[in-house]
């Protein structure tokens, strides 16, 4: 079976060498995946193969960054305890999604970070970063309805992640195209996890932590009983909502190990959805939602988000000085009305603010930022480079066009079924009258 998967790999690389070549101008490559009929074994590998053609050492390079994340001591403890417990929380569907990644790639049996080699713990690992208390830190963002200069919302996203140098070099968009789902994640080569994206619906989903101390310097146990994997919950949203409402129903019944949020937008709104696990529910921040007291916010239709949570329903996290900072510091550039609306350049120029040094909100370890327009699915990105960030090179980026659009026939034909379909119950309502009328006739 192992051969099978080198073969057909091999197969994938020789198809899209020429149609994925790496873009030259800056921007990222595009990995883009025809998932409709393919299963998810197939999906991974397919996946595992474009990652490997843009990046021929994609193992060395990911065995790098897990040497920069943990010592051997923590791997070790993580490797023999907590990824065993979280394996079995995995949907059978991404396991075996892992399991055709890992045919792609060249995975070997030790698992040691820093040996140059990967293996397919190591990679199990990479996906399940949140769920071992490393949900990436940054802000958000948004504006809609009448203080948007359109009318339609703007979300905005920055994305942290410390030690993160060797990742940078392995920033990807993925876009997988199927008949019933289509969607863009914005993140790393072959990781089948997600932190940002957004559907073809115009449904926008960002993660957010939300723990009071760092992830980075604890060793939190994996909880004991039945925990939703927080590494898969905006893939989730991405792959069956098409609506804030939708996506909000959908995580309902979800429960996570830790606190965190998720920053949402979609045609009509944004919104920020806050979970903490003594709460065992999600609960929807609106713009006008009662927050924690000291906290301030009184600007209609525009929504930020900082790595704690905000409402006062809530527990208050919000005990680290760079959230306080950061929080005001958004409460005053969010200053937009009717009269002034916000405008797209005015949510990037947000997003790349330096002010309050060692609490900026663009900082040194800012991976991506983006703003996303949901009315036509248009995303704008910067990604950090593999030196130091620049002033020469701080631009949002245009990534247009990542999604099919719906096909002029397939409208047409929408038009054409409903009057069809409401045309013949009107038939069948006429002749159940008619044959009412004769009976009592």
């Amino acid at each position: 079976m192992k051969h099978l998967y080198a073969g057909f790999a091999l197969l994938l690389l020789w198809h899209t060498a020429a149609a994925y070549a790496v873009s030259d101008n800056g921007k990222l490559p595009i990995i883009r995946i025809q998932t409709e009929k393919l299963s998810p074994l197939q999906t991974g590998l397919a996946l595992g193969a474009q990652a490997k053609q843009r990046f021929p050492d994609i193992e060395r390079r990911y065995d790098t960054w897990l040497a920069e994340l943990f010592s051997a001591s923590r791997f070790d403890m993580i490797r023999q305890q907590q990824l065993p417990a979280l394996l079995k929380q995995m949907e059978a569907s991404r396991l075996d999604e892992i399991q055709g990644v890992s045919g792609a790639w060249q995975l070997t049996r030790e698992s040691h970070p820093g040996d140059g080699k990967l293996s397919l713990e190591e990679y199990q690992i990479l996906n399940l970063l949140p769920d071992l208390g490393m949900a990436p830190d940054g802000i958000g963002l948004g504006a809609f309805g009448q203080v948007s200069a359109d009318n339609h919302p703007i979300v905005g996203h920055n994305l942290e992640w410390r030690n993160g140098s060797s990742i940078r070099h392995l920033q990807v968009i993925t876009a997988y195209i199927g008949k019933d789902a289509a969607f863009v994640t914005i993140g790393a080569a072959g990781l089948i996890s997600a932190l940002q994206g957004f559907n073809q619906q115009g449904v926008f989903a960002a993660l957010l932590n939300a723990e009071p101390y760092s992830p980075y310097s604890l060793n939190r146990p994996t909880p004991s009983g039945k925990q939703t994997l927080l590494s898969f919950s905006v893939r989730r949203i991405l792959e069956s909502s098409s609506s804030i409402p939708a996506a909000s129903k959908r995580l309902d019944d979800e429960q996570y190990a830790f606190a965190h949020s998720i920053l949402l937008a979609d045609a009509n709104s944004v919104q920020v959805q806050e979970y903490a696990p003594p709460q065992r529910r999600f609960r929807p921040r609106y713009w006008d939602s009662p927050l924690h007291g000291g906290m301030h916010w009184e600007h209609p239709q525009q929504i930020a988000a900082v790595d704690c949570l905000m409402l006062s329903t809530m527990p208050d996290t919000c005990h680290d000085a760079k959230d306080s900072v950061r929080w005001q510091r958004l409460d005053t550039l969010l200053h937009f009305s009717a009269q002034q609306p916000a405008t797209a350049n005015d949510i990037s120029s947000i997003l790349f603010d330096t002010a309050n040094k060692r609490y900026e909100l663009f900082t040194e370890d800012t991976l991506q930022s983006l703003y996303f327009l949901p009315a036509n699915n248009s995303l704008y990105l910067y990604t950090a480079p593999t030196g130091t960030h620049s002033d020469d090179n701080l631009i949002h980026q245009a990534y247009l066009d990542l999604l099919p659009r719906t096909p002029p026939w397939e409208l047409k034909l929408k038009w054409f079924i409903w009057p069809l379909i409401l045309l013949m119950l009107s038939a069948v309502v006429w002749v159940s009258r008619r044959k009412s009328e004769q009976n009592l006739l």
